[in-house]
């Protein structure tokens, strides 16, 4: 997803996206949303596919 598109799902969610990296806005959107901050953490047994950035982070844990 690219970082526009969280901006702007991180201002929906009434975050300020100022001067936040990518994983800093999507952790703050995944508490935001009552999920655990856990965007890249390595959590490849990750079972929690109602999560909007479950897919992303799935496929980028693995392809470390």
């Amino acid at each position: 997803m690219l970082l526009e598109d969280i901006n702007r799902i991180a201002f929906l969610r009434g975050i300020d996206p100022t001067n936040k990296s990518k994983l800093e806005l999507i952790r703050e959107i995944q508490t935001k949303e009552g999920n655990s901050p856990c965007y890249a953490t390595k959590l490849f047994s990750c079972k929690n596919i109602k999560c909007l950035w479950w897919n992303d982070c799935q496929g980028l844990l693995r392809s470390e």
